[in-house]
C-alpha cells in the first residue's frame, strides 16, 4: 500500500470527516496535544533536573532564604518590642482590651436581667 493510498483512505474514515466538518473538535483536540504535551515535558525536566541534584540544592536555597528572612523579621519584632513607643503602645491596647471586655460583660449581664424579667412577667 502506497502513502498515497493510505492518506486517501484515512481522509476518508468517519472520523477524519467529524474533524474536518465540525467547528470545535480540532481545537480541542489540539488543546489537549498541547497540555499533554506540555504536561510530559515539565514532568521530563523536573525529573532530569532532581537526577542530577539541582532540584536539591534549589529547596536547599528557599528555606536559606526563608530561615533568613525568618530571623531578620524577629531581630526587628525585638528591636520594635523594646522600643519606648512599643510599651505604650501595649499599654493602651491592653488598656483598651479591658474596657471592651468589661463593657461586653456588663451589656450581657444587663440583657440577661431583661430577659429573666421577661420570663418573670410572661
Amino acid at each position: 500500500m502506497s502513502l498515497a493510498r493510505f492518506l486517501h483512505w484515512l481522509s476518508e474514515t468517519g472520523f477524519s470527516a467529524t474533524l474536518r466538518e465540525s467547528t470545535w473538535v480540532e481545537p480541542i483536540f489540539e488543546t489537549v496535544h498541547v497540555l499533554t504535551l506540555t504536561l510530559f515535558l515539565g514532568f521530563s525536566v523536573l525529573l532530569d533536573l532532581r537526577l542530577l541534584g539541582v532540584v536539591f540544592g534549589a529547596r536547599a536555597v528557599r528555606f536559606s532564604l526563608v530561615g533568613l528572612a525568618a530571623i531578620w523579621l524577629n531581630r526587628e519584632i525585638l528591636r520594635i518590642a523594646n522600643s519606648q513607643q512599643f510599651a505604650w503602645f501595649m499599654e493602651g491596647f491592653t488598656a483598651l482590651c479591658v474596657i471592651g471586655s468589661i463593657a461586653s460583660i456588663i451589656r450581657w449581664v444587663r440583657l440577661s436581667r431583661s430577659q429573666s424579667r421577661r420570663r418573670a412577667a410572661a
